[in-house]
């Protein structure tokens, strides 16, 4: 733990600071909590520092650091300065440093804050400042391997998602994981990268298994909702439409929702043929997302999750045999929302468009160009 006891001399605060030992080459992560401290810093810097441990309070050579002030600004420092808007609790920093690759990622939300891409040829010092605005203490983490890799897991599956935001939205080829092209592990995630690409199967719905009270469209991509359906006994079950049934591998959608009040999407069991419509409630055999009148989004399965994040396009990704079934905002590159199963029965994609509005929820089609 490192916390703030005394402000350096001279007129121009700098912010004092520690350091950890030396690094010359190799892969390195460390982890720091920051909590709701006002004010800190965290990087590395050249030899430079050595001579009056200190973090500059301006741009310099020789200084890679993000760093919170007073709350309020929240920046990325090198020989220029840029603004950040990712505000996090908890930061892994992944340092490349034989490929000159600086990462700070948000471990709460998954999502990089910033990345410094620099020819490092000197010794390198990562440095850690508390800040001079409050007592609280940065507290770094130790990690067991299994930790490192699975935060490295996660971040890979984030960045094949911006991957895949970038070509469907703008037609881009811009591959974040070709920026690691030496690297041992390309292979594999590259491997990865072309399994999701060929899992992308689900562009449209079987219209004959669609609620009578649900219009398709034409090209079975868009469902709306055309009646005023409620079930007996007061409770309104959402009719819905499915996709064809899934038994086994990997499989991709993408679904507009757009500004609609309500929707749902997931996947159900063989059980949901009885009557084409989704449960108000948890129910066995049901995997899904709703979002109800834009107040209450959560997560239904056997048990209910409140969730925070309210999407525009959704990808959903399920890897059958693996038990998994992810939910990714498109424009945000965040995981809404990820099921852990054993799933045994055939399963059904399912779309609901509520009952609440008359727009429809929308299947996007995924061009197969390939990466390479």
């Amino acid at each position: 733990m490192i916390s703030f006891q005394a402000k350096c001399p001279g007129g121009r605060v700098e912010w004092p600071c520690a350091l950890a030992k030396e690094l010359e080459s190799g892969k390195h992560c460390w982890i720091l909590e920051v909590g709701e401290k006002s004010s800190w810093a965290v990087g590395v810097a050249s030899e430079t520092i050595l001579k009056k441990m200190s973090i500059p309070d301006s741009c310099k050579e020789g200084y890679w650091y993000i760093k919170l002030f007073k709350g309020k600004r929240f920046q990325a420092f090198s020989s220029s300065m840029t603004d950040l808007s990712q505000n996090p609790k908890k930061i892994a920093v992944y340092l490349d440093f034989d490929k000159s690759e600086l990462l700070f990622v948000d471990l709460e939300t998954q999502i990089t804050i910033h990345k410094f891409k620099e020819q490092f040829s000197e010794k390198l010092y990562p440095l850690f400042s508390p800040g001079i605005h409050d007592k609280g203490p940065l507290i770094l983490q130790s990690v067991s391997q299994k930790d490192v890799k699975e935060t490295l897991g996660r971040h890979t599956s984030l960045l094949l998602q911006l991957l895949f935001d970038v070509r469907e939205i703008l037609g881009k080829y811009i591959s974040l994981l070709y920026q690691r092209q030496n690297d041992p592990e390309r292979f594999t995630l590259d491997t990865e990268w072309n399994e999701m690409l060929t899992s992308q199967d689900i562009e449209t719905v079987d219209r004959n298994t669609a609620h009578g009270d649900l219009h398709v469209s034409e090209d079975n991509k868009r469902i709306s909702f055309q009646g005023n359906v409620k079930c007996p006994g007061g409770r309104a079950e959402w009719p819905c439409a499915l996709a064809k049934e899934l038994e086994s591998g990997k499989h991709c959608w993408i679904l507009e929702v757009g500004e609609k009040s309500s929707w749902a999407v997931g996947v159900a069991s063989e059980t949901i043929l009885k009557n084409l419509s989704i449960p108000d409630s948890c129910k066995e055999g049901y995997w899904y997302i709703k979002l109800f009148k834009r107040k209450k989004f959560q997560a239904f399965s056997s048990s209910t999750t409140d969730l925070s994040q309210k999407p525009r396009k959704i990808a959903v990704y399920l890897d059958f045999d693996m038990g998994e079934l992810s939910f990714v905002d498109v424009e945000k590159h965040v995981v809404i929302h990820r099921f852990k199963e054993q799933f045994s029965d055939k399963l059904y994609p399912v779309f609901s468009p509520g009952i609440h509005d008359k727009g429809p929820l929308i299947l996007h089609s995924i061009p197969q160009n390939k990466t390479n």
